[in-house]
């Protein structure tokens, strides 16, 4: 049974928790609402927590190449779906749900921030140590991309639209490496802010900055390197253990006890809010950061494709070729763009501006980032055409490309034999013989151009399988300006004896892998050892260095048969030379005209003076005429040309 007392007792309690309970809870709730906002519209828990990582990269006592790595989780454990607060993005004013940091001082962003589906990493160079400002200022002007790492000063990650009831949000992630600013105990410090709309609350703020905490416990304390210093500066490398999530917005309260004396029943005056006008927000003029190039360890880069290409040029001295103009194509079959591309390269050529050819190689080129370089192989089928005979032949080869130095290694298989051409000699056989060529040179870039053109300087021998021939080369390459090469080059071997050759070519068209960023959005490509140095990936279009045209020694043979035409009235400007040590006399002389007879001027015997002393030696050809076997006689018909290089050593035969 109660007692009036009892009862009264009851019901001062019950209203001593009714009108004071929101007094004894609003200081312990980890929230803070705008001005003007109403909390009872604004209970909704959100959680938000952290794990950090620490790698000292190896190197307990060097700091520049320390890593951390934060990863976040967001939580919605209310039934209210929260919408975005307003920013500046991208030059527009938008709405978005925002998680946003602050980058500590002594860091810098390093890496490759990832955020899942739905979300957007965004950047700011707005330092918060100069401006003050808080990361939902209207006034700092945030990009989708990245700037120059270290510029950036603020990361976040936005949504667009709703956070939805109950959502929880995982991977939210970014790196940061330690500079050479020196930082003391106790450590760096961050934190990280949530920013959204609740339903008629507008801009609630989940967290501030005020919640400073450790790393994960993990104290980096760093001097200068010529600081004195007692001991030497700790470096912890912990575990990290599990951090307790934040609670943000509102946490469990214990219930009160009621006290033993009772207050008088407090009755609360309604509150009024006043209306909060907000001030017109002028955005700051958005100046773009330069992009970043990928030079960062640990970070990623992204490489525009390949597209079609094309070049004109001319080359002349190489092997039988005098001079051959030419016009090609390179064209992309398939790629990954910094990491591999399958290609066909095209050439149609004039050999000695009059003869067509044609170069047609399909190739394959890869990325090696363990040594930091490109491999490659290819197939070739190439047509020469010498005027008088033409030639097929497949080719091979294999290349290394780097920085420095490359290498490379080609061979040409002939597809046929041997084939007689006419002779400007009657007593001799003439062939063209197209050379199995096996060929190796090692190159080195002696120096490059501010506007990114190089010279190169390249060697190496040459063996002809046939004639068991060795020769040797050197050669210069230079690249002036973009498109352009120049090149030149010495060749000698006992079959083309010394050549020099010399070479132009331009191309133009289409887009070379000279395009490398880091920046969020576009297909992005992380190399294989972490090394981040993009710059050596922009030659895998480099022009291939092959010998185009075919190679084809021209011999000759001794005719089986030396019977000769040498009747003298078949042969007209006559002209008496030398005798031999044997008495044979020896005339210059062109032959009268005729289908069946050789034309130009020659230096020979005649047969009506050999009637009577070596009669043997002459015969009577089916039309009446006198031919003469000149092998009987030690002797061979030569050129007149001949006879004025070598005199009487070009008619005695060997």
């Amino acid at each position: 049974m109660f007692s009036p007392r009892r009862y009264f007792e009851v019901f001062a309690t019950t209203m001593l928790l009714l009108v004071g309970l929101p007094q004894f809870v609003a200081p312990m709730l980890k929230w803070q609402s705008m001005p003007g906002a109403a909390h009872a519209q604004s209970m909704s828990m959100v959680r938000l927590s952290r794990q950090v990582s620490y790698n000292n990269a190896g190197s307990a006592d060097t700091f520049q190449d320390d890593q951390l790595g934060y990863s976040l989780t967001l939580e919605n454990h209310d039934g209210v779906a929260l919408t975005g607060t307003p920013l500046y993005l991208d030059g527009q004013p938008v709405e978005r749900v925002m998680v946003a940091s602050v980058i500590p001082a002594g860091t810098y962003l390093s890496g490759m921030p990832y955020a899942p589906a739905g979300w957007q990493t965004i950047y700011s160079t707005d330092d918060r140590q100069q401006t003050g400002r808080r990361n939902n200022d209207t006034r700092i002007s945030w990009t989708s991309s990245r700037p120059a790492s270290q510029s950036v000063r603020r990361i976040a990650f936005v949504k667009t639209g709703a956070l939805d009831a109950y959502d929880i949000v995982d991977g939210l992630s970014f790196g940061l490496s330690l500079d050479d600013t020196p930082v003391y105990a106790p450590g760096i410090r961050n934190a990280v802010e949530f920013y959204a709309n609740i339903q008629g609350t507008p801009t609630l703020i989940a967290a501030d900055e005020n919640f400073y905490t450790d790393i994960d416990g993990i104290e980096i304390a760093r001097v200068n390197a010529g600081k004195p210093t007692d001991e030497p500066a700790p470096l912890a490398v912990l575990e990290p253990a599990p951090l307790d999530p934040i609670d943000l917005i509102e946490a469990p309260v214990e219930p009160v006890s009621p006290p033993v004396e009772l207050p008088e029943p407090v009755v609360p005056e309604p509150v009024v809010p006043e209306p909060v006008v907000p001030a017109p927000v002028v955005p700051e003029p958005v100046v773009p950061e330069p992009i970043a190039q990928g030079n960062e360890s640990g970070g990623m880069c992204t490489f525009d494709p390949v597209t079609s290409q094309y070049s004109v040029g001319i080359e002349s001295g190489v092997g039988s070729t005098p001079s051959s103009p030419q016009l090609g194509g390179f064209f992309p079959l398939a790629q990954v763009p910094g990491k591999n591309l399958t290609y066909l390269n095209a050439v149609g050529r004039l050999d000695d501006f009059s003869d067509p050819g044609a170069n047609v190689v399909v190739g394959h080129r890869f990325y090696n980032g363990a040594g930091d370089r490109i491999h490659g192989g290819y197939i070739a089928y190439d047509l020469g055409n010498t005027g008088d005979s033409t030639f097929n032949q497949v080719g091979i080869g294999a290349e290394t490309l780097g920085e420095v130095w490359d290498g490379r290694v080609n061979a040409y298989i002939p597809l046929e034999d041997r084939q007689e051409v006419e002779s400007d000699n009657p007593a001799e056989i003439a062939y063209e013989n197209p050379l199995t060529t096996v060929e190796a040179e090692v190159g080195a870039k002696l120096y490059s151009f501010n506007n990114g053109g190089e010279v190169r300087a390249y060697a190496g021998p040459y063996y002809y399988t046939e004639t068991g021939t060795i020769g040797g080369r050197v050669g210069l390459s230079v690249e002036p300006i973009d498109g352009v090469t120049v090149g030149a080059s010495v060749q000698s071997d006992d079959v083309f004896d010394t050549q020099v050759g010399f070479s132009l070519n331009y191309q133009f068209g289409g887009r070379r892998s000279t395009n490398q960023t880091i920046i969020e959005g576009r297909d992005v490509v992380a190399l294989d050892n972490g090394n981040t140095a993009c710059g050596r990936l922009n030659r895998i279009d480099t022009p291939i260095r092959r010998t185009t045209p075919v190679r084809v020694e021209t011999q000759t043979e001794e005719a089986p048969l030396t019977l000769i035409t040498s009747d003298r009235t078949l042969k007209e400007n006559i002209t008496f030379l030398e005798e031999t040590a044997v008495g044979h006399r020896l005339y210059a002389f062109d032959y009268i005209e005729s289908s069946a007879l050789p034309t130009g001027r020659f230096v020979g015997v005649m047969a009506q003076d050999l009637l009577q002393n070596y009669p043997e030696a002459v015969f009577v050809t089916a039309d009446g005429t006198y031919a003469v076997n000149y092998t009987a006689l030690g002797l061979k018909m030569s050129t007149y040309r001949e006879w004025q290089q070598q005199g009487m050593n070009a008619v005695l035969a060997e």
